[in-house]
Protein backbone atom coordinates (compact mmCIF):
# COMPACT_ATOMS: atom_id res chain seq x y z
CA UNK A 1 0.00 0.00 0.00
CA UNK A 2 1.30 3.41 -1.12
CA UNK A 3 2.20 6.25 1.26
CA UNK A 4 -0.73 8.36 -0.50
CA UNK A 5 -3.36 5.83 0.03
CA UNK A 6 -2.80 5.63 3.52
CA UNK A 7 -3.43 9.18 3.54
CA UNK A 8 -6.13 9.03 1.93
CA UNK A 9 -8.18 6.00 3.68
CA UNK A 10 -6.65 7.65 7.34
CA UNK A 11 -9.82 8.51 9.75
CA UNK A 12 -9.03 11.81 10.31
CA UNK A 13 -8.62 12.89 6.52
CA UNK A 14 -11.88 11.27 5.52
CA UNK A 15 -13.43 13.04 8.40
CA UNK A 16 -12.01 16.02 7.15
CA UNK A 17 -13.21 14.69 3.64
CA UNK A 18 -16.58 14.58 5.20
CA UNK A 19 -16.71 18.46 7.07
CA UNK A 20 -15.74 19.47 3.71
CA UNK A 21 -18.20 18.16 1.82
CA UNK A 22 -20.99 19.15 3.96
CA UNK A 23 -19.57 22.71 4.65
CA UNK A 24 -19.79 22.60 0.24
CA UNK A 25 -23.13 21.49 0.61
CA UNK A 26 -24.40 24.01 2.97
CA UNK A 27 -22.43 26.78 1.50
CA UNK A 28 -24.39 25.78 -2.15
CA UNK A 29 -27.66 26.12 -0.50
CA UNK A 30 -26.95 29.19 1.02
CA UNK A 31 -25.57 31.21 -2.37
CA UNK A 32 -28.67 30.12 -3.70
CA UNK A 33 -31.00 30.85 -1.14
CA UNK A 34 -28.80 34.56 -1.44
CA UNK A 35 -29.84 34.33 -5.48
CA UNK A 36 -33.63 33.65 -4.20
CA UNK A 37 -34.85 37.24 -5.38
CA UNK A 38 -33.35 37.33 -8.67
CA UNK A 39 -34.12 33.67 -9.47
CA UNK A 40 -37.81 34.02 -8.52
CA UNK A 41 -38.03 37.26 -10.43
CA UNK A 42 -36.74 35.22 -13.49
CA UNK A 43 -39.26 33.42 -12.93
CA UNK A 44 -41.85 36.01 -12.98
CA UNK A 45 -40.78 37.04 -16.19
CA UNK A 46 -40.87 33.75 -17.96
CA UNK A 47 -44.74 33.55 -16.51
CA UNK A 48 -45.33 37.48 -17.98
CA UNK A 49 -43.94 36.05 -21.21
CA UNK A 50 -45.64 32.84 -21.09
CA UNK A 51 -49.05 34.53 -20.83
CA UNK A 52 -48.15 37.07 -23.60
CA UNK A 53 -47.51 34.22 -25.86
CA UNK A 54 -50.53 32.77 -24.72
CA UNK A 55 -52.98 35.91 -25.25
CA UNK A 56 -50.81 36.78 -28.46
CA UNK A 57 -51.52 33.19 -30.07
CA UNK A 58 -54.89 33.26 -28.84
CA UNK A 59 -56.38 36.66 -29.70
CA UNK A 60 -54.69 36.76 -33.60
CA UNK A 61 -56.19 33.18 -34.19
CA UNK A 62 -59.50 35.10 -33.22
CA UNK A 63 -59.21 37.89 -35.46
CA UNK A 64 -57.82 35.64 -38.64
CA UNK A 65 -57.67 32.16 -39.97
CA UNK A 66 -54.10 33.03 -41.72
CA UNK A 67 -52.32 33.92 -38.43
CA UNK A 68 -54.43 30.50 -36.71
CA UNK A 69 -52.52 28.79 -39.43
CA UNK A 70 -49.85 30.24 -39.80
CA UNK A 71 -49.25 30.10 -35.24
CA UNK A 72 -50.09 26.01 -36.22
CA UNK A 73 -47.54 25.80 -38.93
CA UNK A 74 -44.88 27.24 -36.78
CA UNK A 75 -45.09 26.46 -33.76
CA UNK A 76 -47.01 23.05 -34.43
CA UNK A 77 -44.68 21.06 -35.37
CA UNK A 78 -42.33 21.75 -32.45
CA UNK A 79 -44.85 22.46 -29.79
CA UNK A 80 -44.27 18.42 -27.68
CA UNK A 81 -40.55 19.64 -27.42
CA UNK A 82 -41.71 22.88 -25.98
CA UNK A 83 -43.89 21.60 -23.90
CA UNK A 84 -41.49 19.57 -22.45
CA UNK A 85 -39.34 22.05 -21.48
CA UNK A 86 -41.73 24.02 -20.01
CA UNK A 87 -42.57 21.12 -18.13
CA UNK A 88 -39.49 20.96 -16.76
CA UNK A 89 -38.86 24.42 -16.43
CA UNK A 90 -41.89 24.17 -14.10
CA UNK A 91 -41.33 21.28 -11.85
CA UNK A 92 -37.75 22.01 -11.47
CA UNK A 93 -39.07 25.75 -10.51
CA UNK A 94 -41.52 24.77 -8.10
CA UNK A 95 -38.86 21.77 -6.47
CA UNK A 96 -36.38 24.86 -5.85
CA UNK A 97 -39.08 26.94 -3.97
CA UNK A 98 -40.15 24.53 -1.46
CA UNK A 99 -36.55 22.16 -1.10
CA UNK A 100 -34.23 25.56 -1.27
CA UNK A 101 -36.20 27.64 -0.90
CA UNK A 102 -37.88 26.02 2.27
CA UNK A 103 -41.80 27.84 0.78
CA UNK A 104 -43.71 24.82 2.16
CA UNK A 105 -46.49 24.13 -0.34
CA UNK A 106 -50.11 24.76 0.66
CA UNK A 107 -53.33 21.69 -0.20
CA UNK A 108 -53.90 24.08 -3.30
CA UNK A 109 -50.23 23.99 -4.16
CA UNK A 110 -49.94 20.06 -4.14
CA UNK A 111 -53.35 20.05 -6.15
CA UNK A 112 -51.28 22.34 -8.77
CA UNK A 113 -48.25 20.05 -8.75
CA UNK A 114 -50.39 16.94 -8.97
CA UNK A 115 -51.15 18.68 -12.45
CA UNK A 116 -48.17 19.75 -13.42
CA UNK A 117 -45.55 17.18 -12.24
CA UNK A 118 -47.14 13.84 -14.37
CA UNK A 119 -46.67 16.33 -17.68
CA UNK A 120 -42.84 16.41 -17.09
CA UNK A 121 -42.90 12.77 -17.48
CA UNK A 122 -45.47 11.70 -19.43
CA UNK A 123 -44.89 14.41 -22.62
CA UNK A 124 -41.39 12.94 -22.88
CA UNK A 125 -42.35 9.55 -23.22
CA UNK A 126 -45.34 10.74 -25.70
CA UNK A 127 -42.20 12.00 -27.73
CA UNK A 128 -40.27 8.88 -27.37
CA UNK A 129 -42.51 6.14 -28.01
CA UNK A 130 -44.72 9.08 -30.79
CA UNK A 131 -47.91 8.73 -29.08
CA UNK A 132 -50.22 11.22 -30.84
CA UNK A 133 -53.10 11.44 -28.92
CA UNK A 134 -51.21 12.51 -25.60
CA UNK A 135 -53.43 15.78 -25.90
CA UNK A 136 -56.26 13.51 -24.63
CA UNK A 137 -54.72 13.68 -21.22
CA UNK A 138 -51.99 16.51 -20.90
CA UNK A 139 -54.43 19.04 -22.29
CA UNK A 140 -57.41 18.39 -19.23
CA UNK A 141 -54.92 18.08 -16.67
CA UNK A 142 -53.62 21.62 -18.10
CA UNK A 143 -57.23 22.83 -17.61
CA UNK A 144 -57.53 21.56 -14.00
CA UNK A 145 -54.28 22.75 -13.14
CA UNK A 146 -55.35 26.28 -14.33
CA UNK A 147 -58.95 26.28 -13.40
CA UNK A 148 -57.38 25.66 -9.45
CA UNK A 149 -54.50 28.14 -10.15
CA UNK A 150 -57.34 30.88 -10.76
CA UNK A 151 -58.75 29.36 -7.60
CA UNK A 152 -55.69 29.56 -5.48
CA UNK A 153 -55.40 33.49 -7.17
CA UNK A 154 -58.97 34.17 -6.10
CA UNK A 155 -57.90 33.63 -2.45
CA UNK A 156 -54.72 35.39 -2.36
CA UNK A 157 -56.84 38.20 -3.00
CA UNK A 158 -59.51 36.99 -1.03
CA UNK A 159 -58.65 35.66 1.85
CA UNK A 160 -62.34 35.42 3.43
CA UNK A 161 -62.78 32.91 0.37
CA UNK A 162 -60.45 30.08 1.77
CA UNK A 163 -62.32 26.98 2.93
CA UNK A 164 -61.75 24.76 5.70
CA UNK A 165 -60.02 22.50 3.48
CA UNK A 166 -56.86 24.31 3.82
CA UNK A 167 -54.32 23.95 6.60
CA UNK A 168 -54.98 27.02 9.39
CA UNK A 169 -50.76 26.61 9.61
CA UNK A 170 -50.16 27.02 6.38
CA UNK A 171 -52.84 28.63 4.52
CA UNK A 172 -53.45 28.99 0.99
CA UNK A 173 -54.03 32.48 1.51
CA UNK A 174 -50.40 32.95 2.02
CA UNK A 175 -48.41 34.82 0.05
CA UNK A 176 -44.40 34.05 -0.72
CA UNK A 177 -43.51 35.54 -3.95
CA UNK A 178 -44.52 38.44 -5.06
CA UNK A 179 -42.99 40.53 -8.25
CA UNK A 180 -44.41 43.61 -9.94
CA UNK A 181 -47.28 43.80 -7.13
CA UNK A 182 -49.17 40.82 -8.85
CA UNK A 183 -46.59 38.00 -10.26
CA UNK A 184 -46.85 35.24 -7.22
CA UNK A 185 -46.55 31.47 -7.30
CA UNK A 186 -50.10 30.23 -8.10
CA UNK A 187 -49.70 33.46 -11.45
CA UNK A 188 -46.58 31.41 -12.36
CA UNK A 189 -48.55 28.16 -12.56
CA UNK A 190 -51.34 29.64 -14.06
CA UNK A 191 -48.90 30.64 -16.98
CA UNK A 192 -47.98 27.46 -17.12
CA UNK A 193 -50.59 25.19 -17.63
CA UNK A 194 -52.55 28.13 -19.95
CA UNK A 195 -48.68 27.98 -22.46
CA UNK A 196 -48.98 24.06 -22.24
CA UNK A 197 -52.86 23.77 -23.22
CA UNK A 198 -51.99 26.27 -26.14
CA UNK A 199 -49.03 24.31 -26.99
CA UNK A 200 -50.48 20.81 -27.02
CA UNK A 201 -53.96 22.30 -28.91
CA UNK A 202 -51.60 23.80 -31.79
CA UNK A 203 -49.46 20.19 -31.88
CA UNK A 204 -52.69 18.44 -32.30
CA UNK A 205 -54.25 20.65 -35.00
CA UNK A 206 -50.53 20.18 -37.32
CA UNK A 207 -50.67 16.39 -36.63
CA UNK A 208 -54.30 16.86 -37.81
CA UNK A 209 -52.95 18.78 -40.80
CA UNK A 210 -50.40 16.59 -41.99
CA UNK A 211 -52.77 13.65 -41.73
Amino acid sequence: MTQSSQIIENPFFTYIQEIFGLALTEFSCLLWKAKAPMVTMYFALLALGSLVAVFAVLVSSLVSVPMRNTWRDLIGPHALPLAIVVAVVTTGGSLYLSEVLGYQPCRLCWYQRAAAYPLAFMLPVALLVKRPNIHRVAAPMAIVGALISCYHLLIEHFPSLESSTCDPNNPCSLIWVRHFGFVTIPFMALASFLLHLVLVVLGEQNRKAAT
